[in-house]
């Protein structure tokens, strides 16, 4: 009988590349599956799975019995005729990425602070999505805050002061692209600081011997991934990996590639021939999004528990006026990019002195009568009161207002965002709020929730804060509980296995609630399932993790409509440092 512990010793011996295709497929799903038997966690798991690969294990049992596997031949044996290999190599492995043929070349070796400053400077003139934005803020503010840079350091303030008020006005008018265009004053002081600047020249072996980026990709997307979309032929280079994937009528080849702001631009490609009949780009990717995005434009599945939502969207050609070469290594992409959309005020934040005018400009602004369903008179809002929590918290939030009020919150493992969660906890229910709390992540009964309630939460705590392990629903089970709740909170958001965007749709449909959501990140520090809670939320709360001791980590809001933000909430002292 075969086993997961006997199997890789029975099919030692067995060529697997000249038996039927059923064993072939099953052999190199079992491979990658266990990593080559060193890892059986996704068996022991996942009953779907162990099914899977005990039936397997009995069709192997049955042609060995009956004799019908070839065995490979051993060692000593005579000579025969060589018998070429499968063409068509299905396996998946690192080694198998090949590097495509470049000349060596020369790149300039830059610091941190260098790097950040051009990043900022080529945005000039450019159309500029609010996420690259987000994210170069973030970037700059983190590494202000840990002190990261060694000079320059008052010409990044002023640089991540611009970033930060373009990106609140963008993210509260929630447009998403916009045209930069820097006054003069920031420009000399970026291009000074470029020009003055020591390089040291380096010799950079881009995609003849470097691979690193191509291998960083491929463990991001990971090998089960690769076998549900039949991967083969990997080419990489200096900031890409292209492959061909087989199963999808809109799409046979696809490249992965890394751009300036440390994004994956994706390309799709139907390649018929020598010809590229279709192409289409999806940029400004974070890595956790390409799953999904594989999964829309492609019409498979990277994993075998993937819903099938819809369909996937047919990808259009770019252009027929001109037929390209198939060579996915010189490729010029070619992209159509919407017009601004920007307001006076965006200018001015973001140190711009070019206005443009909004598209789409409305001319009757009074078009809105008594009978609209849509429109309302502006002054038919009634003023809704605002609270304050008790102490520093409350000052660390600011006025809020119920109506609406979403905060996320994230963070690195280890900074305490467990820890701040209940003491908000404690300061709504303070308030008077009943709070529902979902730990999906620890559960409802683990001795680390005993001990944060005993620390965290007050008397009037104890009789307002129920929680719960699970949410047998999933989203479903959240918006059941929502009306009984004036504050819910999630620990985590990715438990729920939900789309992002059902976070907004939380806020709205049950604008009464008041929402905390905990977010997991991914190793490229990002919300896990995309950013647009950020956008959506009035107030998103990064915790710290300052050092391992947890006594100085602390909470600081990147954003927020109700109050300041920079503050510093330290979670052990639970005051503003």
């Amino acid at each position: 009988m075969i086993t997961k512990e006997n199997y890789f010793a029975k099919a030692k011996g067995v060529d697997f590349n000249n038996s039927p295709e059923t064993l072939y497929e099953g052999h190199h799903f079992v491979s990658f599956l266990s990593d080559n038997g060193k890892d059986w966690s996704s068996y022991d798991e996942s009953a779907v799975i162990r099914k899977t690969v005990d039936l397997y294990f009995e069709k192997v049992q049955q042609f060995l019995k009956a004799g019908r596997i070839i065995k490979l031949p051993v060692k000593n044996a005579p000579a025969k005729k060589a018998v070429k290999p499968a063409k068509k190599s299905k396996s998946i492995s690192v080694r198998s990425i090949v590097a495509s043929k470049q000349p060596v070349t020369y790149s300039v070796k830059k610091s941190l602070e260098l790097e950040d400053i051009e990043k900022y400077l080529k945005l000039n003139g450019k159309e500029v999505s609010s996420t690259s934005l987000l994210i170069l803020s973030r970037t700059i503010a983190k590494r202000l805050r840990e002190k990261t840079y060694k000079q320059h350091i008052e010409l990044l303030e002023n640089i991540n002061g611009r970033l930060a008020k373009a990106v609140e006005l963008l993210q509260s008018r929630k447009l998403t692209k916009i045209k930069a265009t820097m006054d003069l004053d920031i420009v000399s002081k970026c291009q000074k600081a470029i020009e003055a600047a020591q390089v040291v020249l380096r010799t950079d072996y881009l995609a003849g011997n470097d691979l690193t980026v191509a291998n960083e990709i491929y463990r991001q997307i990971g090998k089960k991934a690769f076998f549900m979309l039949g991967a083969k032929n990997f080419i990489g280079d200096k900031d890409s990996l292209s492959f061909k994937i087989r199963g999808s009528k809109a799409v046979s080849h696809i490249k992965i590639k890394l751009n300036s702001m440390d994004l994956y631009d994706v390309t799709f490609y139907k390649i018929v021939g020598d010809e590229i009949k279709n192409e289409k780009t999806v940029p400004g990717l974070y890595f956790d999004m390409l799953h999904d995005t594989i999964e829309e434009e492609t019409g498979l599945y990277t994993s075998l528990g993937a819903a099938k939502k819809s369909k996937a969207k047919q990808v259009k050609p770019v252009s027929k006026k001109k037929v390209v070469k198939a060579s996915l290594s010189g490729v010029e992409l070619m992209q159509d990019i919407p017009k601004p959309n920007l307001t006076e005020a965006i200018n001015e934040a973001f140190g711009w002195t070019q206005p443009v005018k909004p598209v789409n400009h409305i001319e009757k602004p009074n078009v809105a009568t008594k009978s609209d369903s849509l429109f309302k008179p502006i002054t038919h809002i009634e003023t809704r009161e605002t609270f304050n929590l008790k102490g520093d918290l409350g000052k660390f939030l600011g006025n809020l207002e119920r109506y609406e009020l979403s905060m996320t919150i994230e963070g690195d493992q280890g900074a305490g965002k467990t820890q701040f969660a209940f003491q908000l906890a404690d300061a709504f229910a303070q308030a008077g709020y009943e709070v529902g709390f979902f730990s999906l992540e620890i559960g409802a009964g683990s001795d680390i929730i005993k001990r944060n309630r005993d620390k965290y939460l007050s008397p009037q705590g104890l009789k307002r804060v129920l929680i719960a392990g699970d949410a047998p629903k999933g989203i479903d089970t959240i918006r059941e509980y929502a009306p009984k709740f004036g504050v819910i909170i999630i620990d985590s958001f990715t438990k729920l296995n939900a789309d992002s965007r059902e976070f907004d749709k939380l806020r709205k449909d049950f604008p009464e609630t008041i929402w905390i959501v905990l977010f997991q990140r991914t190793s490229g520090g990002t919300i896990r399932g995309g950013t647009a809670p950020l956008f959506d939320a009035g107030i998103n709360i990064e915790v710290v993790k300052e050092d391992e001791t947890f006594l100085n980590n602390y909470a600081v809001a990147t954003k927020n409509r109700y109050g300041m933000t920079g503050l510093k909430f330290n979670i052990s002292q639970q005051k503003i440092v």
